[in-house]
């Protein structure tokens, strides 16, 4: 079943989002500076996923970008 979830970004705003969206379209309706530039997500501090995951839960997200050190 479809529910909403909460996004918890590292500027320690939170976003509400659906779980049957990918981080691609999170992307693209809340930080499009970020489209050419990421490259996976870093769920909760330890999980590494890809754009195209679709989150079940709510989480604290960390996009990745050549800019990191990960």
């Amino acid at each position: 079943p479809v529910k909403t979830i909460e996004i918890h970004l590292p500027d320690g705003s939170t976003k509400p989002w659906s779980s049957d969206k990918t981080f691609v379209e999170f992307i693209q309706e809340f930080l499009p500076f970020l489209k050419s530039k990421a490259l996976g997500v870093e769920l909760d501090g330890t999980t590494l996923v890809d754009l195209s995951f679709k989150p079940q839960t709510s989480c604290k997200v960390k996009f990745l970008t050549f800019q990191d050190k990960q």
